[in-house]
């Protein structure tokens, strides 16, 4: 009978520092952003207690994932790591210009799209060329075919 009660004891001290060690570990996740940047692994607080961006592998990212993660963005740029975010030192360099995050990465995504929006209207030009090129090339063999016809017809 003793033997049982040592036991349960075991048991819910077991549970309990189980249970300490859990909340320690999700307090520390809810807490802190844990970045693998292109100089390895840094952890940074968060500046509010959520699950967003515990995690965070930044050297994978494009410019285009900036906007999603302004909170973590933030945090590095104030931490003077900001370049090992993609376009980084523009966003320094925005930033010394005293233009806040946010304004920055909407400027920085709006180029995005604007080069987006040039690079489809290139590769309709180049298609056009291309249309036009073929037709241009059916008229030079039409007109050497005619050419080659009227030579044909002067030298009988």
């Amino acid at each position: 009978m003793r033997r049982k009660k040592n036991v349960r004891r075991g048991l819910i001290g077991c549970f309990l520092v189980l249970l300490l060690a859990g909340l320690a570990v999700a307090g520390a996740a809810l807490g802190a952003h844990i970045v693998r940047t292109p100089d390895g692994i840094k952890v940074y607080p968060k500046k509010a207690w959520s699950l967003t961006d515990t995690w965070a592998d930044v050297s994978s990212w494009k410019i285009t994932d900036l906007g999603a993660h302004q909170d973590l963005v933030m945090t590095m740029l104030e931490r003077g790591d900001g370049k090992a975010l993609p376009a980084g030192g523009l966003l320094v360099e925005m930033q010394n210009q005293g233009l806040s995050v946010p304004k920055a990465l909407a400027a920085i995504e709006s180029g995005v799209q604007n080069t987006d929006k040039l690079r489809e209207i290139a590769a309709k030009g180049q298609k056009k060329a291309d249309e036009l090129k073929k037709v241009a090339e059916g008229v030079k063999n039409g007109l050497k075919d005619a050419a080659d016809k009227i030579d044909g017809i002067w030298k009988k």
